[in-house]
């Protein structure tokens, strides 16, 4: 990664690598955000919402003693997903069943995973401009629209967090080998 960007054509020294790197990276979130702004006012679906939150007495009833030990014990929906189940439960107690906050966090994770890209391809390449390109794509591409808009697929967006997290914490591993970070890969992956 850059630690200073070049001269501007008029000679003058331009702003520091890293405040570029934190405008480009502000760009990409509120850009995302945009793209995706519209499901923020969107309800659920009647295909698997249900499942996981609309017809689903456990996750209706948001964080307790007994629905966290129902998420990491059950296989409901066909799957082992407690994080899903957890988070899910969490946003039943921040927006109750209102469809709207439960898309915007999922726009908000999603955002998130969209500016870990683009940190990782910078900090694996030190490409500034590559590395927005390739964040953008990833951003907006429309294969991302299910992940964001289709509430059911909250796992799919926690699993990207998680695996983009991991991949971080190696590349960290990887320049300097250090117990700690192969740690933070373990518990990402985990």
């Amino acid at each position: 990664m850059a630690s200073a960007s070049a001269p501007t054509a008029s000679g003058s020294p331009g702003p520091s690598g890293r405040a570029l790197d934190l405008a480009v990276a502000g760009v990409l979130g509120i850009a995302t955000a945009w793209a995706f702004a519209a499901i923020g006012s969107h309800g659920f679906i009647n295909y698997d919402d249900s499942l996981y939150l609309t017809q689903n007495a456990m996750t209706q009833r948001g964080l307790s003693a007994e629905t966290v030990r129902w998420a990491f014990l059950t296989t409901h929906a066909a799957n082992w997903h407690p994080l899903t189940w957890l988070s899910i439960m969490a946003d039943v107690e921040l927006f109750g069943m209102d469809a709207r906050g439960h898309h915007r966090m999922s726009l908000a994770f999603h955002v998130v995973n969209t500016l870990l890209f683009y940190w990782l391809t910078l900090r694996m390449t030190g490409a500034r401009w590559a590395s927005a390109f390739a964040a953008a794509l990833f951003g907006w591409h429309p294969l991302r629209v299910e992940a964001v808009a289709w509430f059911a697929q909250r796992k799919d967006l926690l699993s990207m967090l998680f695996a983009l997290l991991a991949l971080l914490a190696y590349e960290r591993y990887a320049r300097r080998p250090r117990w700690s970070a192969m740690l933070a890969v373990a518990l990402a992956l985990a």
